[in-house]
């Protein structure tokens, strides 16, 4: 089953040109599993400061926040979005940068 149709059009010459991942053969849905389920054996635990929100609408949509240890307030924000080219990864694939963000700038990110 071809998922050639979810990449973004954009990002689909670059996405058949891997060798790891072929999108008229494989199913991107099964790619991105296999990704997460291979950063997960291999990432830190989420930092403890961190929380999931979900913001409702359609789609609802997942947000991750990061607060210093220790905040003291008041406090700025940062606003980090996770970006790529809607292929594979995930927001918590962050976690350290944001976790480092917030801690460094006494921010919540």
């Amino acid at each position: 089953m071809s998922t050639i149709h979810l990449v973004d059009p954009a990002a689909r010459d670059i996405a058949a040109s891997l060798k790891v991942f072929d999108p008229e053969r494989e199913s991107l849905e099964a790619f991105r599993a296999q990704t997460l389920a291979m950063y997960a054996q291999i990432s830190p635990a989420p930092p403890d400061a961190r929380e999931e929100r979900r913001i409702p609408g359609t789609p609802e949509v997942r947000v991750l926040v990061y607060r210093p240890r220790n905040s003291r307030a008041p406090m700025g924000a940062i606003v980090y979005m996770h970006g790529g080219g809607f292929i594979t990864g995930a927001a918590q694939m962050d976690d350290a940068t944001c976790a480092r963000l917030a801690q460094e700038h006494n921010a919540t990110v």
